[in-house]
Parts: structure tokens; C-alpha cells; sequence
């Protein structure tokens, strides 16, 4: 098209582009123009932060000389309502920015962005136009926060330490609007996520109603703990991708990030997993300006490698750099990409998988350290010991665990039951009921400490839960299921050979070994093919996770290799 806007080449690494939006009425035609600037001289400037959305470019800008670009109806809608009325406004928008058809300049403003949003005078992350009653939603989210405040204020100074926070019945239809805002896409993709973190100064911006940051996420984290009803934000049936977990680590990222926290390569890619990308291989350019130099020199922005190639390296350096074999826990067993078994897709995930492997209780390979060596980029060697091997398996825990009276869930635990029954006598003496509710969770309860005998009560509330429960009983039961949770969900329930009870991966099978990895908190799965191991994941088996596995007759060293 003769008319669209040809990009002249960048000069310098350190350039960049601005839009200088000009004015308009709703009723007018986008318009703007398009400077270089220098990152260390430009003038004040706001970085735009946004959900792509579809790629399909159906909008355009006009610029000055006659010529337009095309753009998403994402970003249309953004500059749309960023527009002034009567003056310009200077802003740094990807979609416009960088020539994104131009592979060399992308790579080079993708590994620069850290600083393009560092230095911006503020972050606007703009969440989409007015729909489902987006603004009544932002206003009800406010007073929810206020009237917290307002009750924590009053609970102090109150004589039995509880306050009516006066909230209006469920029927409200503010709670509906306001579960469709935390539903929004953008606070699951890893650039926002990443946008986020590099600016202090930040601004949420929905049509042209603007929100604290950290609004949503504060209704989120107070309704996980109780501190507001449950019922105010999306359940997990609703919440497919997890946008629950991923508003929540974004909370927590910035804490650590204001407090100075350096965090290591895997812990971003750990606390990432969640979000997601188009393009797989920005889960990890979407971290360059967050990560320590000295991490990304050796991985440069390169978008002729294919997504497998670039997991692969960057395990194999987060493995050359680390003492420890933390990455293992990173993995899923649903990889949608081609990769060696131990290492982790970092572009798929699955709603709390990582529950089990985020205990810190755990020691099962006792005062042992780790050992372990890369044959080459597809296998690796690590020291451990083969302890055991799946004889009978239980159905699946799953994804939807539910109470008591939901369809199936009375005959399931049932079954369960039963199926314990088999490791009668248990090896370690303890009552077979205590070892099947146990294994459930974890030997962790809701608060993510280690269940003492008392959290039995809490596995009965479950087992008895009904409409005539007291209150305190549905506490409980609601409780212990949200245990059952975080740390079982796509397991199975196993009993080995030599009469263990274990959770295991959904895609553990019968004959599956299950191992100790010399200094690594959990046990694993894995499966022997004619030379090597297929690593399936990571395990608790009940009884053995306190290093009991070094003091058993059978025990003896093995180098398994991974592959």
C-alpha cells in the first residue's frame, strides 16, 4: 500500500522511537507523528503497557506527510482512549515503536525494553475499552478496599475482634462485573507482567477510568485469605488461566522487587510460568531487564532459534550456574514442545501445578548434596538411588477436587479408602486413615505448615461436610479441600512394592520408579527405557520424606540418566 509509513533505520543501540499522539475527539481519526530519540536525552515520556490481543492489524494511524500504520484493535482501542483532548501526548507503544517486520531492530528493541520502561515517566497499563460494566466495577473494587481498611481500623479497637464490613448480598451485580475485570487477559501475559515490574510509577487504566495497580490484586490476595468472601472473586472453574495466580505473584514480584530482592533466572522463570506468549520464546525475552546481566549475556535475543533449542539452553546454563536441581520442579509432564524429559516448557501450564514442589518442609534425601553432570544438551547424569516402583494405582485426585456431596465426590473418597486399605500394616505404624488424608495434602495444611495429629479434624469436617454443618465444620472442610488442592492437583493416588502410600504424577504408570535425587527436598518419577530414564515428576511418598530413604536396607548410590 503506497501509503503506509515506511521505517527508517535506528542509527544507534541506544534509539528508540516516540509517538507523539496528537489531540482529537472520540468522533476523530487517530493521528500522530514519529520521532528517533536518544534513550539518554529523550524528552518525558509515558510507555504504553498492553494485551495484544488477536495479530490481525484492522485499524490505522494517519501521520504527518500522509502516510498510516497499521494496528491491532488492541492497540487502537489504547491510544483511543489515551488521546487528549486538546494536547499531545509523547508515548512509547511496541505496535508502533519498533518495525515489528523487521527481525534484526526487534531483537535489539526487545533486549533494550527494560530500559525503555525503566526510564518512561510512567507505565499505563491499559486493560481494554468499557464492557460488562467495567466502571461500576472499578468503583465497587475501591470501596471494597476501603471498607477493609475501614474494618481493620475498627477491628482493633473492637472489643471480640470482628467487624461487618456491611457488603451488599450476593445478588449484587457488582460482583459480577467485578469477577469479569479480574478475568481480563492482561494480567496474564508475560510482557505486562514484565512492564510492571520496571516502573515505580504505574497507572491501570480501563477505558478512561483509572485504577490503583494494585486494587485488583489486593481483593484477590484478601479474598484467598479469608479477609474477604470468597464468593467476590472468580472460582477456579471460572478462572481457566489462572489469572488468580498470576495478579498474586505480581503482588509479590513487586514487594520483592522494591525490596531490593535480586532474584536468580530460574526463580523468575518459576514465578513467570503462569503468564503467557504468543511467541513461546518471549517467556524468556520477556525477562531481559528484570534478570542480572551476567544471566542473559551468553542468551542473546534471537529469533531465528526455534522455542525447543532456546528452553534447552537456558536450562543447560541455569544447570552450569546453580548448585542444585530446582529446575526439575519446573516440570509439568503436559510439554506441548519437543524437548528432553528434564527440561522444562516454560510455555505451558497447567492451574496450580506447582503446589508440591513449593514446600519447604520437604527433606527427602536427607544431609545428602547435589551431584549430578551434563553429557551433552539433551542428557544428564544425576546421583541418587532407585527406591521403590508403582504396583497399584488409584484414580486421579483432579484438577476440579471438590466437597463432599458434589456429583461422584462421596463414592470417590470412598474408593480411596478402600484402596489405602491395601498398605495395611503401614510401614511406619501409623493408622491408614491418618496416611490417606496425609498424602493428600501433602502433610501440609492450608497455612503451608507441616499437619500436625490435630489436622485430622480437619479431613473429618470434609468427610462429614453437609448443609446441616456448623460453621465451623465448613471452615474446616472448605479448608482441608483447598489443601487437597494446591498440592494434589493432577496426581494419583499409588501404593509401591514395598507398601508405601504416594501422589504421583497423573502420567505416572505401573512398573514407574520412584527415586531419590542426592540433595533435592522431593522424591521423583521416572521410567526406565534401554539406556535411560524418563523423568515423569515429582512425588511425596508418605513416610519417606524426611531422608528415611538413606536409612532403608535397600538403599544403594545409582547415576540415572535423564533423558
Amino acid at each position: 500500500m503506497k501509503n503506509q509509513y515506511c521505517y527508517s533505520p535506528l542509527e544507534r543501540h541506544d534509539q528508540t522511537r516516540l509517538l507523539c499522539l496528537l489531540p482529537g475527539t472520540d468522533s476523530s481519526a487517530l493521528a500522530g507523528e514519529i520521532h528517533h530519540t536518544d534513550l539518554t536525552t529523550c524528552p518525558s515520556y509515558e510507555a504504553l503497557s498492553y494485551e495484544w490481543g488477536s495479530q490481525r492489524k484492522e485499524h490505522t494511524i494517519s501521520l504527518t506527510g500522509g502516510t498510516h500504520i497499521a494496528i491491532t484493535t488492541s492497540l487502537y482501542h489504547a491510544l483511543h482512549d489515551l488521546r487528549f483532548e486538546k494536547l499531545p501526548r509523547l508515548i512509547w507503544a511496541d505496535g508502533i515503536c519498533i518495525h515489528q517486520d523487521d527481525i534484526e531492530e526487534r531483537q535489539k528493541q526487545v533486549s533494550m525494553m527494560g530500559v525503555v520502561y525503566s526510564r518512561a515517566c510512567r507505565v499505563i497499563t491499559y486493560i481494554g475499552p468499557e464492557m460488562d460494566g467495567s466502571t461500576m466495577a472499578i468503583d465497587f473494587a475501591a470501596e471494597l478496599l476501603f471498607k477493609h481498611h475501614t474494618a481493620g481500623i475498627s477491628t482493633r479497637n473492637s472489643e471480640n475482634g470482628s467487624v461487618d464490613l456491611g457488603l451488599p448480598p450476593p445478588s449484587d451485580p457488582r460482583y459480577l462485573a467485578l469477577k469479569k475485570l479480574i478475568l481480563r487477559g492482561w494480567s496474564t501475559r508475560s510482557w505486562c507482567a514484565k512492564e510492571f515490574l520496571l516502573n515505580s510509577n504505574l497507572i491501570l487504566l480501563c477505558r478512561r477510568k483509572a485504577i490503583d495497580w494494585f486494587a485488583i490484586s489486593a481483593i484477590v490476595q484478601l479474598c484467598i485469605e479469608r479477609n474477604l468472601p470468597a464468593y467476590l472473586i472468580p472460582h477456579t472453574m471460572e478462572d481457566l488461566q489462572d489469572r488468580r495466580d498470576c495478579l498474586i505473584k505480581l503482588w509479590v514480584l513487586r514487594q520483592q522487587i522494591s525490596a531490593g530482592d535480586q532474584l536468580s533466572f530460574l526463580e523468575f522463570l518459576r514465578m513467570f510460568h503462569p503468564f503467557q506468549a504468543t511467541d513461546p520464546r518471549d517467556k524468556i525475552y520477556s525477562l531481559y531487564g528484570l534478570l542480572n546481566e551476567n544471566e542473559t549475556k551468553t542468551i542473546p535475543v534471537d529469533y531465528d532459534i526455534t522455542a525447543e533449542q532456546l528452553f534447552i539452553t537456558v536450562a543447560v546454563q541455569i544447570l552450569s550456574s546453580s548448585p542444585c536441581l530446582d529446575i526439575l520442579y519446573s516440570n509439568f509432564g503436559n510439554k506441548t514442545l519437543k524437548l528432553p524429559s528434564w527440561v522444562p516448557d516454560w510455555s505451558t501450564w497447567r492451574v496450580a501445578s506447582q503446589g508440591l514442589a513449593l514446600n519447604h518442609t520437604y527433606l527427602a534425601c536427607g544431609s545428602t548434596i547435589p551431584q549430578y553432570r551434563l553429557r551433552s544438551m539433551t542428557e544428564l547424569d544425576v546421583s541418587g538411588c532407585l527406591v521403590d516402583q508403582i504396583a497399584q494405582q488409584s484414580e486421579r485426585i483432579g484438577q476440579r477436587f471438590a466437597f463432599i456431596g458434589a456429583p461422584g465426590q462421596d463414592t470417590w473418597l470412598k474408593e480411596q479408602l478402600e484402596f489405602v486399605c491395601k498398605a495395611e500394616p503401614y510401614p511406619t505404624g501409623e493408622q491408614i486413615s491418618s496416611v490417606l488424608w496425609r498424602t493428600m495434602i501433602g502433610n501440609t495444611t492450608f497455612d503451608e505448615e507441616e499437619a500436625g495429629e490435630d489436622y485430622g479434624r480437619y479431613f473429618e469436617a470434609y468427610r462429614s461436610f453437609s448443609e446441616r454443618s456448623s460453621p465451623t465444620q465448613n471452615r474446616m472442610g472448605r479448608e482441608f479441600v483447598t489443601a487437597v488442592r494446591r498440592r494434589s492437583r493432577y496426581r494419583r493416588l499409588c501404593l509401591t512394592e514395598k507398601g508405601y502410600f504416594a501422589a504421583v504424577p497423573e502420567g505416572a504408570e505401573l512398573g514407574d520408579w520412584i527415586v531419590m535425587f542426592h540433595g533435592m527436598r522431593l522424591l521423583f518419577v521416572v521410567r526406565q527405557n534401554q539406556s535411560h530414564f524418563t523423568y515423569i515428576g515429582h512425588a511425596y511418598v508418605h513416610g519417606l520424606m524426611k531422608g528415611e530413604v538413606l536409612q532403608l536396607p535397600s538403599y544403594e548410590r545409582y547415576t540415572i540418566t535423564l533423558a
